[in-house]
């Protein structure tokens, strides 16, 4: 996952975390429900770049996730299936967040992507500097004795 990637994704979960923790500064239950869910398809978007299809999905799960609390309801928000039971909204949909990240994890490797273009832009400094010590009396053909004295 790229730099920006990662940055976007860090944004989107922040973004939820602070939904969930101050949903009264976010607007109505059903502006926070339906912002949840646009930022859910974001995170989809930008985990799989590639695939329209995860970013789609979002409405789907989120309707399955519903018919299974609520059978028989009809298909509508979850803020008009509580009524008068709003205080229910941010745990059901803390719980709906769950479940997408749990879906849709963050990429294992994106942890160490930063740090893996670091290590690649060392060797390939130790490269260039080594090309350029390779006529030098203190190396040995191609073996590089004073290595660590050029990348300083």
């Amino acid at each position: 996952m790229t730099s920006l990637a990662s940055r976007l994704l860090d944004f989107v979960d922040e973004r939820l975390e602070h939904m969930l923790e101050a949903p009264l500064m976010w607007g109505s239950g059903e502006s926070i429900e339906l912002q949840i869910l646009q930022l859910l398809e974001l995170r989809a978007l930008i985990l799989e770049p590639a695939h329209t299809a995860s970013w789609r999905a979002v409405q789907p799960e989120y309707e399955g996730f519903l018919a299974t609390r609520f059978p028989g309801a009809p298909p509508t928000t979850l803020s008009a299936l509580l009524g008068a039971r709003q205080d229910q909204l941010i745990p059901v949909l803390a719980q709906f967040v769950q479940a997408q990240r749990a879906a849709h994890p963050r990429a294992s490797t994106e942890r160490n992507a930063d740090e893996i273009r670091v290590v690649e832009r060392l060797l390939e400094l130790g490269r260039v500097a080594g090309q350029r010590e390779t006529g030098r009396r203190d190396t040995h053909g191609d073996r590089l004795v004073r290595l660590m004295e050029t990348l300083r």
